[in-house]
């Protein structure tokens, strides 16, 4: 898949542009479906490490003490069937960040 972007005059003709996401733990919840869709469509690359793979619905239960348990109930699938939970999605281009210059 690719971008598609005007060309660089008004009458220039579309500049396709490959896409890529990148990814890593701290993506759940809404971001991790919009990836879900993007690995499942196949339309752009996924760079960086796995997702959380802990998207879902959250069902709250407030127990004594003040504290609340959180748990999902839902058993969330990938497009091909495959579970989500516990897997999330793996990069088709692992890689780490480079560390910030001081």
């Amino acid at each position: 898949m690719a971008l598609v972007v005007p060309g660089p005059d008004a009458g220039g003709a579309p500049v396709h542009r490959p896409l890529a996401f990148l990814i890593d733990g701290r993506v759940l919840s809404a971001a991790e479906s919009l990836i879900g869709v993007v690995e499942g469509e196949r339309l752009g690359a996924l760079v960086g490490g796995p997702t959380a793979g802990t998207n879902g619905g959250m069902d709250p239960f407030d127990v004594a003490g003040g504290h609340t348990l959180r748990w999902t109930g839902m058993d969330v699938r990938k497009k091909d069937g495959s579970p989500h939970h516990g897997v999330g999605i793996k990069p088709t281009r692992p890689g780490q960040p480079a560390p910030s210059p001081e």
